[in-house]
């Protein structure tokens, strides 16, 4: 319990707690706006048709409408405008609205007449309001108790002492510690769903990762390739802008597995899997399209320029010295997107002129298209 208290963000994940401080400021910022907008109408209302014009407690109802006014201006701008980190002014403001909350209730309790002998009503909804309304952590909320009964107690020697006689002191700690119990078990449940909620988005995005990844290289799998090529042809159909695809095949890699046993031919394909990623730019996708075929999409890419990659690509595999098989080679067929085709023309295009590099010898690149 005591490290509770001593943390504010007990059991945060570092990596979150900036987004969780971010997060709960702006819970407590629009419940600020809400609140302050309603108090201002209200204490207004109070001020005009209620209280006695020239009294003390009709001042008491103007000093409230004004400072709700500017909690409502301040929390609009700040909603708005949200902070992208909080800092110490940030943190007065959100516990502001406590204090003040607190402040208010105890002069009506002390210098209204009337309300010597109980806690008002006003006091009540404020200390467990604050309990329930806002997500104050333990410390904070123990600040704001603390303070009220503090300030209940000095402003009654001053101006109602046989407030000290009664019950309304002991009345008021204890409602002040039940109520910061009641904001303990909110902030908590609070700060769990927060907790949980991230959780399950970092589940989730491992489990995107792992369904986007082939298992054995690390790399794009199919379906992500697949949906890498939706999103590029549909930004060519709106843009009219170019891009290309290179399909690549591991010459004679059968041998390899029959040879130096899979293990060894699994290998070799994580070693190209890396050897492509270091090759090709950070705005091209790579992955496996299956077995030993690998797949490269390039964006913004015209077929001059993709055929001009794959030759390199086909060098550095050419020349790479892979675990025990030392040397392998590759084909590789090109095609490029056109107003004419549609995802899978422009896929079968690459498959056709990797078939062609094949039946003209392997260890080369080749395209279908006329302008190469």
């Amino acid at each position: 319990m005591f490290e509770d208290i001593k943390d504010n963000i007990y059991k945060i994940p570092n990596q979150y707690k900036n987004e969780f401080r971010r997060y709960k400021f702006k819970q407590n910022n629009l419940r600020i706006l809400l609140i302050s907008i309603f108090l201002l109408f209200e204490q207004l209302y109070y001020a005009i048709f209620i209280s006695n014009p020239g009294s003390l407690l009709e001042k008491i109802f103007y000093v409230t409408a004004s400072i709700m006014l500017i909690f409502a201006v301040s929390s609009m701008i700040l909603y708005y405008h949200k902070p992208s980190e909080i800092n110490f002014f940030h943190l007065i403001y959100e516990k502001g609205i406590g204090v003040m909350g607190v402040t208010i209730a105890v002069i009506r309790v002390v210098v209204i007449s009337g309300q010597s002998a109980r806690l008002t009503t006003i006091y009540i909804a404020v200390i467990y309001g604050l309990a329930v309304i806002f997500y104050y952590s333990y410390l904070e909320s123990l600040f704001i108790y603390i303070y009220g009964i503090i300030l209940l107690y000095f402003i009654s020697v001053v101006y109602n002492p046989s407030l000290l006689e009664s019950t309304v002191i002991t009345d008021a700690v204890s409602n002040n510690v039940i109520a910061w119990i009641a904001s303990i078990v909110i902030y908590r449940k609070f700060k769990n769903e927060f907790i949980n909620q991230k959780t399950i988005e970092e589940k989730n995005k491992k489990l995107k990762e792992i369904s986007d990844e082939d298992r054995l290289t690390g790399i794009y799998n199919r379906r992500k390739l697949e949906e890498i090529l939706k999103e590029n042809y549909n930004n060519s159909l709106r843009y009219n802008n170019k891009f290309s695809i290179i399909l690549l095949d591991l010459d004679h890699f059968k041998n390899v597995n029959d040879n130096y046993g899979h293990q060894i031919g699994d290998k070799v394909l994580q070693e190209v899997s890396s050897l492509l990623l270091e090759k090709i730019r950070k705005v091209d996708y790579c992955g496996r399209w299956g077995g030993e075929e690998f797949l490269i999409i390039l964006p913004e890419t015209d077929l001059a320029s993709a055929v001009k990659l794959a030759k390199r690509l086909r060098s550095e595999i050419g020349n790479y010295e892979f675990t025990k098989v030392q040397n392998i080679t590759s084909s590789f067929g090109v095609s490029t997107y056109s107003s004419n085709k549609d995802i899978k023309e422009i896929i079968n295009a690459a498959d056709e002129a990797l078939y062609k590099a094949k039946d003209n010898g392997r260890n080369r690149v080749e395209t279908i298209e006329n302008n190469i």
